[in-house]
């Protein structure tokens, strides 16, 4: 089914159980009664029917209400169960080159070992050194980057094969100056999701329901038709009555005593 059409019968379920009690309950009563009962019993069973669908819409919007916020719970501890996996981890190593032409360039790593060579297949290929034999790597083990090269390599100032790596560490290879600048393993957790605030609903919820409650019991209780009959009675002859006041006007009106002979004195 369709969004839309449970939409249309969303709308019109409480019309249909109105018509419903109509047809069931006062069909019965103005059908076998006088014209004043049958209209009293009409009326009840309208302002009945009235009622009960009222009360309906009050519990359909309740619940859901309660369907939603139990969907953005869920949503939300879903949310929340994500955020317990292990953060990832990212790997970022920076060597900042310098040519003899002094230009500047700075290399971002997200892996290890990092190769430098001269030629053939390195991570990084610096081409203007003489020996193209020449190379050596940078490697990360036990939270420390370390140097190691097959020949010797200047590292600030002193011929080195092997040398744990410091924050501006400079690295002469050829005509080139390489200063390290970092190697680190950085954890970023997925962001913690936002709590969903349920203050405002949970009043309206219960506002809901009671007056459903309300509603409902005004419905089942019927009024005294014997009571509606003579207010439909009584509406319907007062307006004669001005009427006959005014025929009882143009009765006397019209009505006027015979004129007896005054008798002459002799």
């Amino acid at each position: 089914m369709s969004r839309g059409s449970r939409q249309h019968g969303a709308c019109f379920g409480p019309l249909l159980l109105a018509v419903l009690w109509l047809l069931v309950f006062a069909a019965p009563g103005y059908l076998f009664a006088g014209p004043y009962e049958a209209q009293a019993a009409m009326m009840d069973n309208l302002r009945r029917g009235v009622l009960l669908s009222v009360s309906w819409i009050f519990l359909a919007v309740g619940l859901l209400l309660v369907t939603l916020t139990l969907r953005k719970t869920w949503l939300w501890l879903k949310a929340v169960q994500k955020t317990r996996i292990p953060p990832t981890r990212y790997f970022n190593l920076q060597l900042q080159v310098r040519n003899r032409r002094g230009d500047q360039g700075l290399h971002n790593f997200d892996y290890y070992p990092v190769v430098v060579a001269a030629a053939g297949s390195a991570d990084l290929l610096l081409p203007e050194v003489a020996d193209s034999g020449a190379r050596f790597r940078i490697d990360y083990r036990q939270g420390q980057a370390q140097l190691s090269a097959d020949s010797t390599v200047i590292v600030n100032g002193v011929p080195r094969r092997h040398k744990e790596l410091k924050q501006d560490d400079r690295i002469i290879f050829g005509p080139y100056r390489l200063i390290f600048k970092d190697a680190s393993i950085r954890e970023q957790s997925a962001p913690a999701p936002a709590r969903p605030v349920f203050a405002w609903q949970f009043p309206i919820v219960a506002m809901l329901l009671a007056l459903s409650v309300l509603f409902k019991q005004a419905g089942t209780v019927p009024e005294d038709t014997t009571l509606l009959a003579r207010a439909a009675e009584l509406q319907s002859v007062e307006p004669s009555a001005p009427a006959v006041g005014q025929e009882q006007q143009a009765t006397e009106g019209s009505f006027s005593p015979p004129r007896q002979a005054v008798p002459q004195p002799a």
